[in-house]
């Protein structure tokens, strides 16, 4: 029972951290990206660059700790989810997959290729 609680409590973790900031940011710019790959890199690009960002500010402000982590990152989750479910409301979604279909070229697949390829050297590492 308690390795249950633990995986969960891990899965939760990280999409807290490594997911919801990432994904509330794209939200509320309302990004526009041309596949799902392109979508969870800059999801999880974005969501880190947030954390360090918040560490470094939670450090001059305050002290780092469970405690102010957890709510500054739930006041950022909570403003952009704010921010982007109010430009959805007042500009419906983004339908442009007809456009970017059309549009890709070699140079896009070759970037892709060369995200992907980092991302598992990342990972490896």
């Amino acid at each position: 029972m308690f390795i249950i609680f633990t995986i969960i409590r891990i899965i939760a973790i990280f999409v807290f951290l490594l997911v919801l900031p990432g994904y509330t940011l794209l939200f509320a710019i309302r990004w526009r990206y041309k596949n799902e790959i392109e979508k969870w890199v800059l999801i999880i690009v974005f969501s880190i660059g947030l954390l360090v960002l918040n560490g470094l500010l939670l450090d001059i402000t305050w002290e780092i700790s469970l405690i102010p982590i957890i709510l500054y990152n739930s006041l950022f989750i909570l403003t952009f989810l704010i921010i982007g479910a109010l430009g959805y409301i007042k500009n419906g979604p983004i339908s442009i997959e007809k456009e970017i279909r059309e549009n890709i070229t070699p140079e896009d697949n070759a970037i892709y290729n060369a995200i992907i390829v980092s991302c598992l050297v990342g990972i490896v590492i």
